[in-house]
């Protein structure tokens, strides 16, 4: 038997970007931020879109190659993985930009907090922390848009 829930929430990507975006996932929550990375390339959004996306490693990392393709046929894309714990023979700069996981300090110093709107995807424990170091980061509640996208029994959980 097979378990599955209908989609929840209203988490879709703005029709009229006006700010710069950001792309917020962890582990299989990049599974919609691609979608959007896709239609942001493709309709050349004119705004700084930032695409941040942390998983363990490598083996992990799903669709880092077609990201970084999309992302070099858009304006203004910038891309960076974190991998928590790096295989001994990944290469900073070649397998993932940062070690370890995705910060408060980092996301504060390298996106546009006071500008940005967040669209943030992933497991529960990655959205609490996220949503909560934007807020106190000042960023508007209107601003953060969020989707759990894990395990159904985390969401029951929660």
């Amino acid at each position: 038997m097979l378990k599955v829930a209908a989609p929840a929430g209203e988490f879709f990507l703005a029709a009229h970007v006006e700010r710069p975006v950001i792309l917020l996932s962890g582990g299989v929550g990049l599974t919609p931020m691609v979608a959007m990375l896709e239609t942001l390339a493709e309709g050349e959004a004119g705004v700084p879109v930032h695409y941040v996306h942390g998983t363990h490693d490598r083996d992990t990392h799903a669709m880092r190659d077609h990201v970084r393709a999309v992302a070099g046929r858009g304006k203004s894309i910038t891309v960076t993985d974190f991998h928590q714990t790096p295989l001994e023979d990944e290469v900073a700069g070649r397998d993932y930009d940062v070690a370890g996981i995705i910060t408060d300090e980092w996301l504060v110093a390298n996106t546009p907090v006071g500008e940005a709107d967040y669209y943030i995807c992933g497991p529960r424990p990655f959205l609490r922390h996220a949503v909560s170091t934007l807020s106190l980061a000042g960023v508007p509640s209107d601003r953060i848009h969020y989707e759990f996208f894990g395990p159904a029994d985390e969401l029951l959980a929660a």
